[in-house]
């Protein structure tokens, strides 16, 4: 986890969803919440739990300024919320 949480340090905002576990057995005390935590604990001073990528997605939204570059990161279905973030933004023009 120290690892993974420092690899975030470069990053201004981090918005972070929950964690789940694919076709392997959850690894215990593997959560978002820790990862958050494990992340501020390295200096990073902006990184929220956002829970779910709608949320997550909102949260973006409301920081993000024109001529800022946005990731999304992750296995799964979080491929959806950069597509999420192109629909609204499309939406508000």
């Amino acid at each position: 986890m120290d690892e993974f949480a420092g690899a975030f340090h470069q990053a201004d905002t981090l918005f972070v969803t929950d964690i789940y576990a694919a076709s392997e057995e959850p690894i215990e005390g593997v959560t978002a919440e820790a990862l958050v935590e494990r992340i501020r604990q390295f200096g990073h001073r902006n990184v929220e739990h956002v829970g779910t990528i709608d949320r997550g997605v909102k949260a973006l939204l409301e920081v993000a300024q024109e001529g800022d570059l946005v990731l999304t990161l992750g296995a799964g279905s979080v491929w959806q919320a950069g597509e999420q973030v192109l629909e609204r933004l499309r939406a508000q023009d």
